[in-house]
């Protein structure tokens, strides 16, 4: 009887899979572009910091100049982003001035964008586009 519950529990011990915290489903870049009402490429001009907390992570606004539209249509040249970065809450990317990067949008209103997700921002490798600036 002992070998028997011994037996039982070494095999229920062996089944049990680890525990997770985390509350974000991986979603799929083919499921995140369907969500999306724009998906831009966009380099990022400014990045100011707003707060940061231990608990909360750092919050920070970045400014985006739109360099391509891979879906939808604005006539928007410029957005802000807000993210929250580390923390209990923060699982966007960080970004700095001159970070190229695809974002997956659900909105673009008054110069004011939200992420479909978070952390539906594609960080490009440096100089993966180019921008040509012709003076007039």
């Amino acid at each position: 009887m002992k070998i028997t519950l011994a037996c039982t529990i070494a095999f229920f011990v062996t089944q049990i899979q680890p525990a997770s915290g985390s509350q974000i489903a991986s979603t799929p870049v083919a499921g995140l572009a369907d969500a999306s009402a724009f998906i831009v490429i966009g380099t990022v001009e400014k990045v100011e910091r707003l707060s940061a907390s231990d608990t909360y992570g750092e919050v920070s606004l970045a400014y985006v100049t739109i360099v391509s539209t891979i879906k939808g249509k604005t006539l928007e040249s410029n957005f802000k982003l807000q993210l929250h970065i580390g923390g209990l809450r923060g699982f966007d990317v960080p970004l700095s001035k001159g970070t190229q990067a695809v974002f997956f949008l659900r909105s673009i209103e008054s110069g004011e964008a939200r992420l479909t997700a978070w952390g539906s921002v594609a960080l490009l490798r440096p100089g993966y586009f180019h921008q040509d600036r012709f003076a007039a």
